[in-house]
């Protein structure tokens, strides 16, 4: 997970499990809603992350844990190369 305010970075690692062992996805969510969303999320053990496809409901994403759930767009563009600073 990697994170900007355009002044600052920040990367943080996390267990991943994902369904599709071979699943491989970028997406640039909105940092007030992510922020939103960890905090309403933080009494769960595990949030489920859904990421759309291309098709009906191209460029969301979806966060469920602790009994709620919530969808925001995803944003265009790319984070910088970060890992080869």
């Amino acid at each position: 997970l990697a994170s900007t305010d355009r002044y600052r970075f920040a990367v943080r690692e996390f267990l991943w499990k994902p369904e599709n062992a071979d699943a491989s996805a970028v997406a640039l969510v909105p940092a007030k809603t992510l922020l939103d969303t960890a905090k309403a999320l933080t009494s769960g053990d595990t949030v489920t992350l859904a990421l759309s496809g291309s098709g009906a409901g191209e460029g969301l994403i979806g966060f469920e844990g602790a009994g709620r759930r919530t969808t925001t767009r995803l944003l265009e563009g790319d984070l910088p190369k970060y890992r080869t600073l």
